[in-house]
């Protein structure tokens, strides 16, 4: 139905903009202008002029008009709730079992307009609850998406099947469980919806409820029995879910990680690509979740473990607050960044004075040294090469004098940064800072 001039006290701020534009904007008028009667009609009807339309009804309107979106004046009726108008137009002959060019079936239209009563009414002519076009949705999907309880209520009554799936493959569950209707959701379970069904992204709906993180809901199916093992495609839990969300719903996240992690929620389970809920947390800037999810058994302190691979992304990405979770949380500062060899994080930290502090303050080992493997030409980090590789160690201080930062230089000696110890070409941190010109450190570092 397009808008007429009468439509803003029927569709509100909306139709009010649509129908001001109406009469000087020739793409709000309809393209196929209605016959005389049904114009009268569907002005009556957006005025909710009940006298108007009935007489019109009265004086022989014909019910299989369609207008432009295939919609009948029987549709036109049901979306504004004007019961009886379309109980008179259903005694002189109207059809129930139509739908216009999107698909959507009266009781749809009903439905969507929130109008019980009319539903009601289309039910009552024994048009079944489910009935659709080859669109793949319901009316009551549409209802469980909006929280329309009663209208759950009356469709279920009716026959509806509350198993029934849409194009995506998503139950009226999953929709009330994304959409926080409690209400609607616990009549559905109490109906016999499937807890654990999977839609297209292999979606439960548990998980549905932990990616918008609606408390409530999540309660109401863990206490029904939703599985927390249940994972999408990508390998997500409900856990991993919550861990991943904004920091902007932080207040939630704690709680909700709560309760999933005190129902028996899997505090390792891995993704795909083998991130960890502390992991993800981490990644986030979820930090107020890290220690709850290591008081709750995180693998904090494995060589490879997600602590571990939290720290190293923190930083790689210099972020001092992420550094600063993790560690507090008790993971290692020194971890490899690389894997056994190679460069340890307060290595990698030696251009960030704030992170290396951090580390060290922690009980990095200010002298513990990185390891390059050098064979011909190339450098390799790391473990793994053999024989007549060439093996060269260097201390953090050793590599703040060659690189030329005194600061750091000093927030190492600070922490038990040894200066005699010596390279495998026998250079001691003082021969660097001399060798590269750096006479401050070499000033700081002499014998």
């Amino acid at each position: 139905m397009m808008f007429s001039r009468h439509a803003a006290a029927a569709w509100g701020l909306y139709g009010l903009l649509a129908c001001a534009s109406a009469a000087s904007d020739p793409e709000c008028q309809r393209k196929i202008p209605l016959p005389p009667a049904m114009a009268r009609f569907e002005d009556a009807v957006c005025a909710r002029n009940t006298g108007s339309a009935l007489q019109e009804v009265l004086n022989g309107l014909d019910m299989d008009y369609r207008d432009e979106e295939g919609e009948t004046a029987l549709f036109w009726a049901a979306r504004m709730g004007m019961v009886e108008v379309a109980r008179e137009m259903l005694q002189r002959g109207a059809r129930i079992d139509v739908f216009n060019r999107r698909g959507d079936s009266l009781i749809e239209a009903a439905v969507s307009s929130r109008k019980l009563e009319m539903a009601a009414l289309i039910l009552q002519q024994g048009i079944h609850p489910d009935h659709a076009s080859g669109k793949r949705s319901t009316a009551l999907i549409g209802a469980a998406a909006r929280g329309q309880t009663e209208m759950v209520h009356l469709l279920l009554d009716a026959g509806a099947n509350p198993n029934g799936t849409d194009a995506w493959g998503q139950l009226p569950l999953h929709l009330a469980c994304q959409g926080n209707h409690l209400d609607a959701a616990l009549l559905l379970i109490q109906r016999g919806a499937g807890l654990e069904h999977k839609d297209r992204d292999e979606m439960t709906p548990l998980l549905r409820a932990s990616m918008s993180v609606h408390l409530e809901t999540m309660m109401l199916l863990l206490n029904h029995g939703s599985s927390l093992e249940a994972r999408e495609k990508f390998g997500l839990t409900a856990l991993s879910f919550v861990a991943s969300r904004p920091p902007s719903m932080s207040a939630r996240l704690q709680e909700a990680a709560e309760l999933l992690l005190e129902a028996g929620a899997e505090v390792d389970a891995k993704d795909r690509h083998g991130r960890t809920p502390f992991e993800l947390a981490a990644s986030m800037k979820n930090y107020a979740l890290l220690p709850l999810l290591a008081r709750k058994g995180a693998d904090i302190k494995g060589a490879e473990g997600p602590g571990v691979r939290a720290l190293r992304e923190g930083v790689s990405k210099r972020s001092a607050d992420c550094v600063q979770a993790v560690l507090d949380c008790g993971v290692p500062p020194d971890c490899w960044m690389d894997g056994p060899g190679g460069d340890t994080a307060l290595v990698r930290a030696l251009g960030n004075i704030p992170i290396a502090r951090m580390l060290l303050q922690h009980g990095a080992n200010p002298n513990r040294p990185r390891t390059r493997f050098v064979v011909g030409n190339g450098i390799w980090i790391g473990a793994g090469l053999k024989g007549s590789d060439w093996i060269q160690t260097r201390t953090p201080l050793m590599l703040a004098a060659e690189m030329g930062s005194a600061e750091m230089a000093g927030l190492l000696l600070e922490h038990g940064a040894r200066a005699e110890l010596r390279d495998t070409q026998g250079r001691t941190a003082f021969d660097l800072a001399k060798m590269h010109g750096h006479e401050s450190i070499a000033q700081m570092l002499a014998p």
